[in-house]
Order: C-alpha cells, then sequence, then structure tokens
C-alpha cells in the first residue's frame, strides 16, 4: 500500500447481479470464501452484495468490531425498510455504482430500463437515513462525454465523494473492449474537468487506474490502485512506483505512445474510502509483452 492510500478491506459475498452492465469486469458469481478482516473499515463486495443476505453479514461484521461497515452495490435491491434494518444493524455507508446523470445514459450502459431512477430513490433514501454515499463511475467510451454535471447532481443528492474509474479490462469489458474502453489521451481531459468541477460542488473527487504521465499538473486526483502493465516509456520513469500503470489489453490494443516518462517522482494524496472492483473475471483476453532482437512486441493471446 502506498503512503496516500485510505485503506479499506473487502469481504466478498455472495449475490448474483440482476445488472447486465457492458463494463463489468467482475466474476459473474462471487463466493463467499475469503476471510474476514481482523480490523478497521470493511466494504461488503461481490457481484451484488445487496441481492444476497446481506444483512447476515452486516451484523456479522458488527459483531467482529469492524467500522465503519460499508456496502458496493447499485442499489436496486436496497429499498428504504431494508435500507433502514441494514442501518440498525450497523451499516454506515454505501458505494453507489452510477454512470451518468441521466437515465438514458444510465440505463443504457448497465443494460436494465429504471437503474437511474432506481439509484436516485437509493440516494434520496441513504442521506434521510443518514448513512454516507460515495459514487463510482465508469469511465466508457459512451460517458466520458457527459460526466461534467455529475458533481452538482452528485453534490444535490447529499453524496460526499465521486470515484471516476478507468475500466478494468476482464469479463464484459474485455468482450466488448472497443465499445467500452476509451482512448485515455481523449477521455482524461473530459474527466479531470468532471471531477474540478465535482470538487468545486464541495465533492471529494478522485480518478483511479489512470497512469500519472496522462494526468498533466492534475496528478493530484488519482486515487492509488494496484499496479497493473507498463509500456516502454515507464522504464525508468520517475513516479513508477506509485502509478498503476494500464491494463496489459490497453497496451496491446492502443500501444504505448501516449504515455511518457516522468522526471520528477508524485505520491498520491490521501483520498476518500473506495473498495476495489472486486473479484475480477478470468475469462476475456489475455496480453503478454515479448522482447525480440530488440524489437518490442505486445501479443494478444
Amino acid at each position: 500500500m502506498s503512503s496516500g492510500e485510505s485503506r479499506v478491506d473487502e469481504k466478498v459475498v455472495e449475490g448474483a447481479c440482476d445488472h447486465a452492465c457492458v463494463f463489468c469486469a467482475s466474476d459473474r458469481q462471487a463466493a463467499d470464501t475469503n476471510a474476514w478482516p481482523s480490523s478497521g473499515p470493511v466494504t461488503l463486495v461481490g457481484m451484488e452484495p445487496g441481492a444476497g443476505d446481506l444483512e447476515a453479514h452486516v451484523a456479522e461484521a458488527r459483531r467482529r468490531g469492524l467500522s465503519p461497515i460499508g456496502v458496493q452495490t447499485h442499489g436496486a435491491q436496497l429499498d428504504r425498510p431494508r435500507l433502514k434494518a441494514l442501518v440498525a444493524l450497523g451499516l454506515c455507508e454505501i458505494e453507489l455504482s452510477l454512470q451518468g446523470p441521466t437515465a438514458a445514459l444510465q440505463d443504457y450502459l448497465v443494460g436494465t430500463p429504471g437503474s437511474f431512477e432506481r439509484a436516485v430513490q437509493v440516494l434520496g433514501d441513504a442521506r434521510a437515513l443518514g448513512l454516507e454515499v460515495r459514487v463510482t463511475t465508469v469511465l466508457t467510451r459512451s460517458s466520458f462525454r457527459s460526466l461534467a454535471p455529475m458533481g452538482p447532481f452528485l453534490a444535490g443528492h447529499g453524496v460526499t465523494a465521486w470515484r471516476v474509474m478507468v475500466p478494468e479490462v476482464a469479463g464484459r469489458a474485455a468482450d466488448a473492449f472497443d465499445r467500452v474502453v476509451p482512448r485515455l489521451s481523449l477521455a482524461l481531459p473530459y474527466a479531470l474537468h468532471a471531477l474540478s468541477e465535482a470538487r468545486k460542488s464541495g465533492i471529494e473527487a478522485v480518478l483511479s487506474g489512470a497512469p500519472l504521465c496522462l494526468l498533466g499538473p492534475h496528478a493530484a486526483f488519482l486515487s492509488p490502485s494496484p499496479a497493473r502493465a507498463f509500456g516502454e516509456p515507464c522504464e525508468g520513469c520517475a513516479a513508477r512506483s506509485s502509478c498503476p500503470g494500464l491494463a496489459a489489453i490497453y497496451l496491446a490494443r492502443f500501444g504505448d505512445r501516449e504515455l511518457r516518462t516522468l522526471e520528477a517522482p508524485t505520491d498520491p494524496r490521501p483520498s476518500p474510502r473506495f473498495a476495489g472492483a472486486g473479484p475480477l473475471a478470468e475469462r476475456g483476453i489475455a496480453a503478454s509483452l515479448t522482447r525480440d532482437a530488440g524489437q518490442r512486441h505486445l501479443r494478444v493471446l
């Protein structure tokens, strides 16, 4: 863990998801097999924890003395009576998946009509019940030009933090790569503008999964995340130790000409607690990098 990371442990729980998000990188069935953390904050993650026995998991987390207790969810299974019961059991936080400021965009990306209205209802119910709400939006080819209104929209619904996440390229996101994954040199300026507007609205706004060299003077927006693959310009880069790099599949598809070598190190700043994407699907495209006779090759397997 880097010095700028706010620690949050994840607990994977069972719950088959009833959405069909085109950008989903998680396993189709999450297994309830990982151990509980010993202390500190915990976020319940999986395909859709809200569809499973969430009450039992929240109660168990409280019994173990873990706090605060959160859930990563799209919210469709969390009506107000259930949320009220979960709060009584110990639920403190929600990480809500919301993909845009309009029903047309949200419903298109998650493949479920009515999902936007349901998510907005959850925002209102959670605020009324005193829950802290953070929102995650995946940066897709369909959404990056539409993110600017998100900050004021979320601020008006009591959201405390917003994360824009570069897609994890696995599962459906790998299957539909050309539909889902944008060229980051094109999409990131839109995302950074939207995040700047969100901060003006009083929201803690962060970006995850983007290479530091593509952020220019806006590196402070980057939230720490695990390292992935690196291109040739990353060799000898002073910021590599704190940079998440890129998905190997992204490099295989687009190459590394967007990247550049930085001469000064950059350390991510402390950021709001957000859980990861949950267990990633192993299926999909894989990529490897080979070097032959001094030539660099990225090969899709």
